[in-house]
């Protein structure tokens, strides 16, 4: 009986601390702009991954990276087809993203489910597929914005040359997961959906997120 005590102890210690303090995570996305992005770009893919710390059982900080691409919409391309006279001028962009998140989980044996939200350094670029002289007498659209373009008194600046371009942001996101344990391993798949904003030049960024992947 003596040894009942220490025993039990034990026991409620080991299940204090059966979490791992270092998580991660890796997976791909399908992302959806909406307005005003939405006008300009078609729904895209990408990969988003990461890692960071568990305090406890339901509280972690966590680093990310992501990567999107979003080919370019025909409202975005026309304008600029045109002017150009390049009927296959095509293009698209990418978005970079650099975070710190904070994320609330409740995990059960199985599965679990999380809240996740978080802030840093939006980069997002425009590609066409060539060179774009701007000319003279263009009158001044959101596409030629969206493209990074400056306009005057209703007019685009003339004999401008742009390829790519980008911008920088600070923007943040907030989200919902759903996790499921694969076999006996630590490791769980996850399903996500995000929502994301940054302030950028001319067009701000509006997006959301369906993620995939693994976890652990």
């Amino acid at each position: 009986m003596r040894f009942a005590l220490p025993a039990v102890s034990c026991t409620a210690l080991y299940g204090q601390e059966s979490y791992e303090r270092v998580n991660s995570h890796l997976g791909v996305i399908g992302s959806f702009p909406l307005h005003p992005m939405g006008t300009y770009t078609n729904v895209g893919w990408g990969l988003l991954g990461g890692g960071g710390y568990n305090f406890n059982q339901h509280h972690s900080a966590i680093g990310e990276f992501m990567w999107t691409r979003l080919s370019a919409s025909e409202a975005a391309l026309s304008p600029l087809q045109q002017a150009s006279g390049q009927n296959s001028l095509s293009g698209h962009s990418n978005l970079y993203v650099v975070t710190g998140n904070y994320r609330y989980e409740w995990q059960r044996t199985r599965f679990g489910a999380y809240l996740i939200g978080g802030a840093g350094l939006y980069y997002r670029t425009t590609n066409p597929s060539m060179v774009i002289h701007s000319g003279s007498n263009t009158r001044c659209t959101e596409a030629w914005q969206w493209w990074g373009f400056k306009c005057s008194s209703g007019l685009v600046l003339p004999d401008q040359q742009l390829g790519s371009t980008g911008s920088n942001a600070f923007g943040g996101s907030v989200g919902i997961g759903f996790t499921a344990r694969v076999a006996e391993e630590l490791y769980r798949v996850y399903l996500e959906s995000r929502y994301h904003y940054a302030p950028h030049k001319n067009i701000s960024t509006h997006l959301i997120t369906i993620g995939f992947g693994i976890a652990y």
